[in-house]
């Protein structure tokens, strides 16, 4: 999915539309509005998949480029994880989250948790 982020408020509060450049769709909406970064999908009032508080709790603008650079591109993943996230079966949810190895797991915990799933996966290919 590539993201097109169109700027539709400038300050107080900065805020985006977002569309997937592929069907021109709208995907997302952001704001940064009391020293809250928000961005709701698939629009305005939708499902919120990111958020940020800053510490200035009046900040409504990104300080510089730089900054709105680095807050764009988490953005961007957040929403792309959404759309990954809503398109995948249950099944491959599941596989996602075995898969992933937690940072906390040894790795005697993580090779008994990818044996727990392959157990799943054999228990639903029964049926």
């Amino acid at each position: 999915m590539i993201l097109r982020f169109e700027r539709t408020g400038y300050a107080c509060p900065e805020q985006y539309s977002v569309y997937n450049d592929n069907n021109n769709q709208i995907v997302a909406y952001v704001r940064l509005r009391h020293g809250n970064l928000t961005v709701e999908c698939p629009d305005c009032g939708g499902d919120l998949v990111y958020e940020h508080k800053f510490e200035n709790e009046y900040k409504g603008c990104f300080d510089d480029d730089e900054e709105r650079y680095e807050y764009l591109e988490e953005m961007s993943k957040a929403i792309v994880e959404y759309y990954q996230k809503k398109e995948a079966t249950p099944i491959e949810l599941l596989k996602r989250e075995y898969e992933a190895k937690d940072a906390m797991l040894s790795d005697e915990e993580y090779e008994l948790r990818l044996k727990k799933w392959g157990d799943f996966v054999k228990k639903l290919l029964r049926y």
